[in-house]
């Protein structure tokens, strides 16, 4: 990242920090202030990537972790306490073979336990949809972007504060 009057950038996530693991990061979305930044980091070439959280002024990773977030939209909150996310479901709660489908959007609360995240939208849905998300800067509205491949595209405006 670059700091506001310096040329010189700084390293706030390195995914090469472990030689015996090879990394990369597959995607990021940094929050409003950019105090935080969500990150995508996938082991061994897999593009299966766990979501992770760092500060970026320290590049201290936090708590939470995210499995499954291969190719996830993130929507941060404008209190930078949670955010909206896509995610696919883990081997065993879908057909063999499908664990690479099933996009879910979910919510997450730092420092909640990841099963504690509640399912917001995708149940019911085709197989192959996958999904954005947009929160609106007041937060009245969650926006979702689902689509089919190049068939379709539609996007969904939900109340983030009822997902019923």
């Amino acid at each position: 990242m670059a700091d506001p009057g310096s040329d010189q950038p700084r390293v706030v996530v390195d995914p090469r920090r472990d030689p015996e693991q090879p990394s990369a990061i597959d995607w990021y979305t940094p929050s409003p202030s950019g105090r935080l930044v969500a990150v995508g980091i996938s082991v061994g070439g897999t593009e299966d990537a766990t979501l992770r959280v760092f500060e970026t002024a320290t590049g201290r990773e936090l708590g939470d972790r995210i499995p499954r977030a291969r190719f996830a939209s993130v929507a941060w909150r404008q209190d930078e306490d949670g955010f909206f996310y896509t995610r696919h479901p883990a081997p065993g709660e879908v057909p063999e073979g499908e664990d690479l489908y099933h996009q879910h959007v979910y919510a997450h609360q730092l420092g909640a336990p990841v099963a504690e995240d509640r399912d917001w939208f995708g149940a019911g849905r085709p197989l192959r949809e996958t999904h954005r998300v947009k929160l609106s800067h007041d937060e009245r509205s969650l926006y979702v972007f689902s689509g089919d491949g190049w068939r379709r595209m539609d996007v969904r405006r939900l109340n983030p504060s009822a997902p019923d």
